[in-house]
């Protein structure tokens, strides 16, 4: 982790439950992140929520209504005779901004107002 440190501006952390403990046993990410977070010292993004109490900084998460949107508009365009095979791949555009209190005033991060403007803001559970 040292030589992350020095090599790195912050980290990206997937998912990471059921990698194994000292003792075998799996850990979910409430044990796993808060480490890493203190071991790097630096900002750590996530791309899911249940990071972000454990001590992520921020996330985009993707939505449920941009997802529902999305697969309603594809139904309606096979339903009016547009093969499935026509219909493109589509990626999600939006994402619900989550920004967690408690790590930006850990890190010493002072943002403009505008910046938190539509985010929704957590806190660290410890």
């Amino acid at each position: 982790m040292s030589s992350l440190k020095t090599k790195c501006d912050s980290l990206f952390l997937t998912p990471l439950d059921g990698l194994r403990g000292e003792d075998g046993e799996p850990l979910s990410s409430r044990e796993i992140v808060p480490f890493l977070i203190k071991s790097f010292g630096g900002p750590a993004f996530a791309g899911i929520s249940n990071d972000l109490q454990a001590g992520i900084l921020c996330s985009v998460l993707k939505t449920g209504q941009e997802q529902g949107s999305t697969a309603a508009r594809m139904l309606l365009q096979a339903m009016s005779g547009t093969p499935v095979s026509g219909l493109p791949v589509t990626v999600n555009r939006n994402g619900k901004r989550v920004i967690n209190v408690t790590a930006l005033r850990k890190l010493g991060i002072s943002v403009r107002p505008v910046v938190l403007r539509g985010a929704e803001l957590v806190t660290t559970v410890e």
